[in-house]
């Protein structure tokens, strides 16, 4: 339903997103996870086709960035970080608007309007002013209004900010709910617990994708991400070998004690293998299961600030 390949934006010699590839299926929820100034929000409005790639390209429910952009719109919903609604309007009368900007006669916007304010719990204030609302009910009014045009495709930016913890619960489960639809979406999001409550796989964002993962692979119910090693003496050198290896980095050291990050090319059996090779004394080896916060850290720390173009 979505393929992101090689994603590049760059605003003159600022490179905002740098080669962003990724795939979400249908009744899927891929997490974009970066601190702010990423690039999470940008590889939305490109996907959304609200912002022009300076390179890479996408499809987007079957149709290909820039060849079919009004056919992107048409299948897609997106949830911007501010909702933007017209606070003057009524949540009736912004849905009906929005309906027939898609393409919607005025009656059936009004039909599908009655059906999502009531489906948000909103039918008692459908005629009242969005100026009124509070921060919840305006966000439940911003994703009705994506879902008017019932869309295969939902990109929704940072959905539960600065939700009370009861109406962000509400929001995950209306999630839940799309995505047991068909729905293929692509959630950005800084509340770490709720990705690994509502996503399928996440992407690690700092301008460049810096890994992507299944949450049930770091979690749970897959290969260990991590092994935790315990040294009868001091083995620098056998570590330091270890580290060559491809994807494998120290995640964290305590005293005879250390953990080391694992990638699907170097399983704990050849890492440990090395280290006995390389001259180490081996006494204990336990597979760990990290958390998706151990993992995020260990990549966000070590990652670059939005790089400049070389001359």
């Amino acid at each position: 339903m979505i393929e992101a390949r090689g994603l590049t934006k760059r605003y003159g010699d600022i490179v905002g997103v740098a080669d962003v590839s990724f795939r979400v299926g249908a009744g899927e929820i891929f997490g974009l996870l970066g601190p702010n100034g990423a690039g999470k929000t940008t590889t939305m409005r490109m996907l959304a086709t609200l912002l022009t790639p300076s390179e890479g390209d996408a499809t987007v429910a079957g149709r290909r960035l820039g060849d079919d952009d009004e056919g992107i719109r048409a299948n897609l919903g997106y949830l911007p970080e501010n909702p933007g609604l017209y606070e003057r309007l009524t949540a009736m009368e912004n849905l009906v608007y929005f309906g027939q900007l898609h393409g919607l006669t005025r009656a059936e916007s009004a039909r599908r309007a009655s059906l999502q304010l009531k489906s948000f719990d909103l039918e008692a204030r459908a005629n009242d002013r969005v100026s009124g609302y509070s921060k919840g009910m305006r966000q439940k009014l911003a994703l009705a209004r994506a879902l008017l045009h019932e869309p295969q495709v939902l990109l929704l930016d940072e959905p539960t900010s600065g939700l009370d913890p009861e109406a962000a619960a509400s929001f995950r489960e209306r999630i839940r709910a799309m995505k047991a639809s068909g729905r293929a979406i692509v959630l950005s999001t800084h509340r770490l617990e709720e990705a690994e409550q509502v996503c399928d796989a996440v992407g690690i964002v700092k301008t460049k994708l810096l890994a992507e993962r299944r949450i049930g692979d770091l979690t749970g119910g897959g290969a260990a991400t991590a092994i935790r090693v315990t040294f009868a003496r001091e083995s620098q050198d056998a570590i330091q070998k270890a580290l060559l290896l491809p994807g494998v980095s120290v995640a964290k050291s305590e005293g005879l004690q250390v953990t080391f990050d694992l990638s699907p090319v170097s399983p704990s059996a050849n890492v440990v293998r090395c280290l006995i090779e390389g001259g180490a004394e081996v006494s204990y080896v336990e597979p760990v299961k990290q958390r998706l916060e151990d993992f995020y850290l260990s990549l966000v720390s070590g990652a670059g600030a939005p790089r400049k173009e070389s001359a």
